[in-house]
Order: structure tokens, then sequence, then C-alpha cells
């Protein structure tokens, strides 16, 4: 039963990281031309991660109450993806069930 509960809300995570359904951040990754955007959530990511924590710590908000964090050209789309499907996963080796 636990364990089904946990495949539910883990599957719920991944949606909301899928989806972007009410983000308030925008993590700008990639190298020019080819920038992408994850739309993310302040408090998952502050949560789960203290790098995140840090950086939402010292980026400013624009007109819209969302939160913009750049890390182009440091980090590239595959890898940021990556790191944050773990963190909202935040157990690594669950997989998702269809």
């Amino acid at each position: 039963m636990a364990i089904k509960l946990f495949e539910k809300l883990s599957n719920n995570y991944i949606d909301l990281f899928e989806n972007g359904e009410d983000f308030n951040v925008i993590i700008k990754v990639g190298n020019i031309p080819n920038i992408k955007e994850f739309k993310v959530h302040s408090a998952i990511l502050k949560s789960r991660s203290l790098y995140f924590c840090n950086e939402l710590a010292k980026a400013v908000k624009d007109t819209n109450n969302i939160t913009r964090i750049n890390l182009v050209p440091q980090v590239s789309f595959r890898n940021l993806k990556l790191l944050l499907s773990t963190v909202y996963l935040w157990w690594p080796c669950v997989v998702r069930k269809s």
C-alpha cells in the first residue's frame, strides 16, 4: 500500500515538472541560439536542493512575480533536465509507470 502511494506521489511530481503548471521559476539553459527554458516550482527546488535554494535567494522576481535563473551557457539542456527530474523525483531509483 505504501509503495503504491509513493508511486502515485512520484508520478504527480513528474507530471508537475513536465507540464510546468503553476510554475514560479524559469531557468534558462543552453548555448545561443539554442536556449531553452524550464518552468519549475521554487518550493520543490528549495526543499530538495541546496544549490537551487542558494540560487533562488540571489535571484530577482520580475513584475509577474516569476523568478528567473540564467544558467546560459554553463549548463546544457540535457544535463539540467536530468538534474531537475531527479530533484522532482527526490528518489533517483523510482521509475515512472504509465
